[in-house]
């Protein structure tokens, strides 16, 4: 099935950042395996989603909060995670229940991705309620309703 695929630049000029290329291409590789895995997957079970999205934005960083650097966001319009698991995702081999029987996967990805990106002294997180709201205004209201990953950078 096809997946509506689109990355917003939300900046004229983004920052530099001092990164490990080969940890970035790994954390991004898995943050947005796990998007295109769920996203066709419906709300409910037995469900699929009829126009999977995924959408990636590359904005600045807010400096309020973060140093200079570069936020990336992925988003989905998928079954999402719930805020009770926002954590557990990024424990090895942790699956949601409500998804794992209708997915492949070991639960083995946001793991590594979240250790590459502490190792590289970034930030790795699910966004909800407050902080999903911010920067959906930040990407003039383009986040999707499913699933949100917030990479600092």
């Amino acid at each position: 099935r096809r997946v509506q695929f689109r990355v917003y630049d939300e900046s004229d000029e983004l920052p530099g950042v001092n990164t490990n290329t080969e940890s970035l291409q790994e954390i991004l590789s898995n943050v947005l395996d796990n998007s295109f895995k769920y996203v066709h997957l419906g709300k409910f079970q037995n469900d699929f989603n009829p126009a999977p999205q995924v959408r990636v934005f590359l904005l600045p960083n807010d400096e309020e909060q973060d140093n200079v650097g570069v936020t990336i966001l992925v988003s989905d319009n998928g079954p999402g995670i719930p805020e009770e698991a926002s954590q557990n995702i990024f424990d090895r081999g942790y699956r949601i229940n409500s998804t794992q029987d209708r997915a492949v996967g070991q639960g083995l990805g946001l793991s590594i991705a979240r250790s590459l990106t502490k190792a590289m002294k970034g930030r790795l997180a699910v966004l909800h309620g407050d902080k999903k709201r911010f920067l959906n205004q930040r990407v003039h209201g383009n986040l999707l309703d499913g699933a949100t990953m917030e990479i600092v950078l």
